[in-house]
């Protein structure tokens, strides 16, 4: 919705519930222009220009006009410009809804407005025109302008606020006097002793803008609207009072949020020197390793050497990587066959199949490797065998086993969790130094939240120390990158030889595979490529460097290059890719299966006028 509510973003996240008048156009307001004219004679000629930019379709305007502690308005006239400012004939007043019409109707001290003209998607600027007898007072000493020109009963955000208001004739210096009242970030210029300009870039809803002007009575000499009294000294000493007022609120708010931006630096400055304390208390040892490594810096599985490097659960990725290496252990075996329609018919997409070799012996094998074969073969499959399109339909339409699902995957990923942190890669302090971390990060972003609440309660605005409190925060976020995890030196040493081997794999093309490792190795390889990431740059190697018949030996290289039986797919996208999507649809289905989504799982100086509002429809 176009319409803004609010000063700032973060007041907009916090106060979104709030109830909000609704209206039936969607819109913002983009420009809100009033010019006054003082005539001789104590009246005020009002024009007050409201730019709206519509989404969608609309039928016209309203606007009320509060007159409280002035005469009744008079020679009221609307027209509305286009987006070029071409201004149209006047409205007419009857109530015929026609467009080109408008109504007004009367309250007490208040004249409400509807305004015909409906359109679409269009930038619109409506004119309310009128003149408010004798708004000017002539005291003895003194005469005044004195009213909210814009009322604080808008419901939206006016963007580009300008108020002009012209003398009938200029004045010597420093005899016009000029304040305004509202939101703290507005300003005020006299210009040429005759012109009074007050800007707003952005007046918040519900806020009104007050102008006090006093002048030489002898500008409105035939002003009927006197007063036998002397004002000038009175008028002075309040406004003093309020610009003291409006002064101690900037300071104390500047105070705030300076203490808020300090805050932000020591939080962060303490955080990143008590994570390197803890990090120095782990003596280390220099590790030198050479750019390539090319042979298995240890053995362990994929899925553990990507938790334990990581620090992290293993991905789907790093499942497709453990059914692979089943595969290369002679576990399990792969044959492609076409997928079955709900009605049990063949169609050209192909799947895959799952299928247990007789007589394979599961004791060598890990906890979690045991614990994948029996959920994909005898939870989700016949106990022999499953198809990577009964995994990924399993649990798309019952609830009880999609949780079923996400539970036995989550069981799996602690298995595998656990056997990565047996390795003692982590050093004991990782945790304190990843609680400070979290510590620092959520100090940052409430001293950030709280100077933007702050200023944005009390319309003001300071840049810098909101850099600096906003800036600590986005800083906190990245400066723990190459700190954490806090590892010893055996975890240091792992993971500087699973990047040189992840080195050499990304540069296979440079290599002669067949000098670096035989064939049974490089089968070996493959399954670990499929976690680090570069199992095509493997497999486009494989297939320049070494004949069709020799790969056609690997337990897992041929899958690959000549898994496929149906030559609609060739294996195109390959079993990896394959079973990731499956996988992932059925944790995204598993996810959503609990029934709570998933998958996208300063005060006034007395003058009148000040409920004035308006909108459209």
């Amino acid at each position: 919705m176009k319409r803004k509510i609010g000063s700032s973003l973060f007041l907009l996240l916090l106060f979104f519930c709030w109830p909000v008048k609704a209206a039936a156009a969607d819109y913002s307001i983009e420009a809100y222009k009033v010019d006054v004219s003082i005539l001789e004679n104590g009246t005020a000629v009002f024009d007050h220009a409201i730019t709206y930019d519509f989404d969608g379709a609309f039928n016209g305007f309203l606007y009320t006009l509060d007159y409280a502690g002035y005469q009744q308005p008079t020679d009221i006239e609307v027209t509305v410009a286009d987006e070029n400012g071409r201004e149209s004939q006047p409205f007419k007043l009857n109530s015929s809804q026609s467009p080109g019409t408008f109504t007004l109707s009367e309250g007490i001290d208040f004249l409400n407005f509807t305004v015909y003209q409906p359109g679409k998607n269009r930038e619109k600027t409506v004119h309310y025109k009128y003149k408010v007898p004798e708004m000017i007072v002539n005291y003895l000493d003194t005469a005044e302008f004195n009213h909210k020109v814009i009322g604080g009963g808008w419901d939206d955000t006016l963007e580009n606020v300008e108020i002009v208001i012209h003398l009938p004739q200029a004045v010597a210096d420093k005899e016009l006097k000029a304040w305004a009242h509202g939101t703290l970030t507005g300003s005020l210029d006299i210009k040429n002793n005759q012109t009074v300009h007050l800007t707003v870039a952005s007046n918040p809803s519900h806020q009104f803008i007050e102008a006090h002007l006093v002048f030489p009575t002898y500008v409105t000499p035939l002003n009927p609207n006197t007063k036998d009294q002397k004002a000038l000294a009175s008028i002075m000493a309040q406004e003093q009072q309020l610009a003291n007022e409006a002064n101690a609120k900037r300071m104390r708010i500047f105070w705030v949020v300076i203490i808020l931006s300090v805050l932000s630096v020591v939080s962060l400055i303490g955080g990143m020197v008590w994570i390197r304390i803890l990090a120095r208390k782990e003596k280390q040892e220099d590790i030198f390793l050479p750019t390539h490594l090319y042979e298995l810096p240890a053995d362990i599985t994929p899925a553990v050497m990507y938790s334990a490097t990581n620090n992290q659960k293993p991905r789907p990725v790093d499942l497709t990587a453990t059914i692979m290496d089943l595969v290369r252990k002679k576990q399990i075996y792969l044959t492609e066959m076409n997928k079955k329609d709900k009605k049990g018919k063949e169609i050209k997409e192909s799947t895959f199949l799952i299928t247990r070799l007789p007589h394979s012996d599961t004791l060598s094998l890990l906890p979690h490797e045991r614990y994948a074969m029996k959920w994909l073969l005898k939870v989700i499959g016949n106990g022999k065998e499953v198809s990577l399109q009964t995994i990924e339909d399993y649990g798309k339409k019952n609830p009880a086993k999609a949780k079923k699902f996400n539970e036995a995957y989550q069981k799996w990923q602690g298995m595998v969790k656990n056997k990565a942190d047996e390795l003692g890669y982590l050093s004991t302090y990782n945790a304190r130094a990843l609680g400070i971390t979290v510590l620092t990060s959520v100090l940052l972003f409430a001293t950030s939240l709280a100077a933007l609440i702050v200023m944005g309660v009390s319309d003001a605005f300071y840049g810098g120390p909101l850099i600096i409190t906003v800036g600590c925060f986005i800083i906190s976020l990245f400066q723990w990158i190459g700190v954490l995890p806090l590892r010893t030196t055996a975890g240091k040493r792992a993971d500087k030889e699973w990047k040189a081997f992840k080195k050499m794999l990304q540069d296979v093309s440079n290599l002669n595979m067949a000098e670096v490792a035989s064939l049974v190795l490089w089968d070996h390889f493959l399954v670990y490529a499929i976690s680090l990431g570069v199992s095509k740059k493997v497999i486009k190697a494989l297939k320049i460097q070494f004949p069709k018949e020799d790969i056609g030996t690997m337990n897992v290289g041929h899958y690959y290059l000549y898994g496929s039986t149906f030559s609609s797919s060739a294996f195109q996208t390959s079993f990896e890719s394959s079973f990731n999507h499956a996988v992932g649809h059925a944790i995204n289905n598993a996810s959503s299966g609990s029934g709570s989504g998933g998958g996208f799982s300063s005060g006034s100086s007395g003058g009148g006028g000040g409920g004035s509002g308006g909108g459209a429809f």
